[in-house]
């Protein structure tokens, strides 16, 4: 099953979503950003660097996992997604976007 479909909130983020709030925060529309942050508004749950990669895999979407952590390290520095760490792998999600933490 696909990370995008395991949530209960049916939501999708178009790309054109995507792409506004790249520009609002100054960044060029790549692919790899585009997909990136289309998936995780999407996906409405905080996702790992190998999850993000495998549903891009499974959607005809891959990139080189050097793309993923520097498009994700790019856009937590633009303060479009923010990092949550905590054991096990970190995991991205949309900032702003209403979440709990489990650790502090």
């Amino acid at each position: 099953m696909s990370v995008a479909l395991q949530t209960d909130r049916h939501r999708t983020a178009p790309p054109d979503e995507s792409r506004f709030r790249l520009r609002q925060h100054g960044l060029r529309c790549t692919p790899g950003r585009l997909h990136i942050l289309t998936l995780l508004a999407a996906s409405g749950r905080h996702l790992s660097i190998a999850e993000v990669r495998e549903e891009l895999t499974r959607t005809g979407n891959a990139i080189h996992p050097a793309t993923a952590y520097r498009t994700l390290e790019t856009l937590t520095t633009a303060g479009l997604v923010h990092a949550g760490h905590g054991p096990g792998p970190a995991r991205y999600g949309i900032t702003g976007e209403p979440h709990h933490h489990t650790v502090c």
